[in-house]
């Protein structure tokens, strides 16, 4: 299903809050809070608007992996 969202970015690599917060299954209100405190996925500001890069998010994603309770995946 395509998204409203999906559907108005047409092919851009950058998302809005919202639509980042949806593609990583977190609120707005976290993903601005994770702003906030310097934490979260990278991201970028232009025209005064905040803008996520799929690969971006992705990374973040793939950095907060953990192999059982409290142990977080090292790269090798």
């Amino acid at each position: 299903m395509v998204t409203e969202n999906a559907e108005s970015r047409k092919g851009s690599p950058y998302m809005r809050p919202v639509e980042a917060a949806e593609y990583v299954r977190l609120s707005t209100s976290t993903l601005a809070t994770m702003r906030m405190e310097q934490r979260g996925p990278k991201y970028f500001k232009a025209g005064g608007r905040v803008l996520y890069r799929m690969q971006d998010l992705d990374a973040w994603v793939e950095s907060q992996a953990y192999l059982g309770t409290g142990a977080r995946v090292q790269d090798a």
